[in-house]
This record gives structure tokens, C-alpha cells and sequence, in this order.
């Protein structure tokens, strides 16, 4: 059963998102950030960006956790340790979702929430998604819009990640978020394989280009100069966690917060 269900104008009447003390907890134990080639530009200067295999695929992602050992997200206060938060957890609780027919076949998505994210999502909200009237406000039109565009990204970068599979360039990514006395290696975690890349013909280069591939090819591997980063802010975290053990949680979720403060502003 999906843990979605769409947004509907009595119900959700003047309704909006407030974040809990702890608004990453949803994501804390997630081994990876799914991202989009579209916000590679944002992310590639801080993070290296691999692809997670997932059964048969594959999806552009951003390495987390492996095992104890985290890099992103404190499990303690539920936020983020990093930079540039990805578009994936800044719309959350919220994403479209296709209702099905009469007949069972899909139709068109419609906006739905988190139902684990319910008694967070009422009339004390600042920026309400739907007015008292149940119509969509300014806030509200923009995260449709956003999600719309994410979405849409997404379905071509799946297309792009099909055709490199097809051709075989993804290859195993020893990543290690650990030390080298004691690793902690990212599972199912790939990288493309340079060597191939440019053995590829002229017409799977031209290919990926009408899909705009390049921009995540070039995005991924500028991205692997970055490859140390997620051990160094996993070892940065570790030591955080140590010294917030014993802290009440006043401490934890009041004027002691992470190094980077997690922004709900969403424009």
C-alpha cells in the first residue's frame, strides 16, 4: 500500500509542511541521496556523485551512509552535515503521484504527502499549500511546479542511465566513508568507466547528446576529485555525534545545530 496520498482541497484547506526538530529524520539511515543531473552544477564542487544499483538499474546519487558510518545526515538532530542540500529532501514530504482510472490504467499525477508525515503537515504552516478555499497558493503552485521539474528530469536521466547500462560503463566504485585502519565501504556504489566512454561510437555519443547526457557523464566524473570528501565529513560527524551523546535535548535541537542549517525556504 503507498505511504502516499494526494492533497485534496477539504481536507487539506489551508494546510502546509512545518518541519519537526528533527527534519531529516525520514532520510537518516538512506545509504544515498538520490539526485538529478540538473542540480549536478550545485553538487559536484562538495560531493563525489556515483550511481546506486538498485536490483537491475541504477540511479545518480549522492553517497550517505555505509554501515554505522554516515556522512550527510546526523542521526541525532536530523539534519544535514553538508552543503547544498539536494532537491530530493527539500521537497519532501511531497511528491506526484499518478491515481489510477476507472480502468486501472494510470492517469494524470496529482500532488500527494507522506502520510508518515501527516501531523506535520496542518494550518500552522507560514506558507500553506492551498488557501482556506482549498486552492492552490503562490507556495503552493511553486512546489507543484518544482516537483513537476524534477520529475521530468528524472524520467530522462533513468533514459540517460538506461543507455549507459546498455553499453555496459558502469563498473564497481570502492568509495570508503571509513579510514584505512577501519573502512567502511558504500555497497552496490558505481562509477563509469572512463576507458569505455570514449571507445563509445559516434552515434552513441550523439545519442546521449539529444538526451543531454553529457551533463551528467562531465558532472560525474569532475565529481571524483571530491572523492575523499565523504569520508572527511563522516569522521567530522562521528566526532559530533561523540560530543552530542551526553547532551540533553535542549542542546541538541536548540542553538547547537549543525555546521550547515537546514533551509525549508524553497524557491
Amino acid at each position: 500500500m503507498s505511504r502516499y496520498r494526494p492533497l485534496q482541497a477539504g481536507q487539506d484547506a489551508g494546510k502546509g509542511y512545518v518541519p519537526p526538530e528533527r527534519p531529516l529524520a525520514f532520510a537518516a539511515d538512506w545509504e544515498a541521496i538520490p539526485v538529478s543531473s540538473g542540480e549536478l552544477m550545485r553538487l559536484v564542487g562538495w560531493y563525489p556523485v556515483g550511481f546506486q544499483r538498485r536490483g537491475d538499474t541504477y540511479r545518480l546519487a549522492l553517497p550517505a551512509r555505509a554501515g554505522e558510518r554516515r556522512a550527510l545526515i546526523n542521526p541525532i538532530t536530523g539534519r544535514w552535515f553538508g552543503h547544498q542540500l539536494p532537491l530530493a529532501l527539500r521537497l519532501y514530504p511531497l511528491r506526484l503521484v499518478a491515481l489510477p482510472r476507472e480502468d486501472g490504467t494510470p492517469g494524470e499525477p496529482a500532488l500527494a504527502l507522506d502520510t508518515e508525515a501527516e501531523a506535520h503537515f496542518t494550518t500552522a504552516a507560514e506558507q500553506p499549500l492551498l488557501d482556506t478555499e482549498g486552492q492552490w497558493t503562490e507556495a503552493g503552485r511553486k512546489r507543484l511546479q518544482a516537483l513537476q521539474r524534477y520529475q521530468q528530469r528524472q524520467a530522462r536521466d533513468q533514459q540517460v542511465i538506461q543507455r549507459l547500462a546498455e553499453r555496459g560503463l558502469f563498473i564497481p566504485w570502492a568509495l570508503n566513508l571509513g579510514s584505512e585502519e577501519v573502512p567502511a565501504w558504500m555497497a552496490d556504489w558505481y562509477q563509469l568507466d572512463a576507458a569505455r566512454l570514449g571507445e563509445l561510437t559516434p552515434q552513441d555519443a550523439a545519442d546521449l547528446h539529444v538526451l543531454g547526457g553529457w551533463r551528467m557523464v562531465y558532472g560525474h566524473q569532475y565529481s571524483k576529485l571530491r572523492a575523499g570528501a565523504p569520508a572527511h565529513l563522516a569522521e567530522r560527524l562521528a566526532q559530533r555525534q561523540a560530543a552530542q551523546q551526553n547532551e540533553a535535548l535542549d542542546g541538541l535541537f536548540g542553538g547547537q545545530g549543525d555546521d550547515i542549517a537546514f533551509d525549508f525556504d524553497f524557491d
